[in-house]
């Protein structure tokens, strides 16, 4: 029971960390159309976060050895394939246009 209870606290330690490492690759974007600032983070970065918490779920659990829940890390896995393989194109909160990184 001691061995869940750390390795929970562990993973959402984690979980956190990626978290605040995600939010520090913020990029402001000028709306083409409509001259709108906006602030987004690049769908790269949430591929290398997906991959990251995949593994780290998986590291749980084999430490835990409870192999039902591999379905999670395998959803993980495949959204972070979908977001390096999707188009960064950013639609416009004003004026619904899409926008790219410069």
């Amino acid at each position: 029971m001691m061995r869940v209870v750390i390795v929970a606290i562990v993973l959402v330690c984690y979980t956190v960390l990626l978290i605040i490492y995600t939010s520090h690759f913020k990029k402001e974007i000028t709306c083409s159309n409509c001259d709108h600032k906006y602030i987004v983070i690049p769908k790269r970065i949430f591929a290398y976060m997906t991959f990251l918490q995949a593994a780290g779920l998986t590291v749980g659990i084999i430490l835990l050895h409870d192999f039902s829940s591999l379905v999670i890390c395998a959803y993980l896995a495949i959204l972070g394939c979908y977001y390096l393989c999707k188009k960064d194109g950013y639609k416009c909160y004003s004026c619904k246009t899409i926008n790219h990184l410069p």
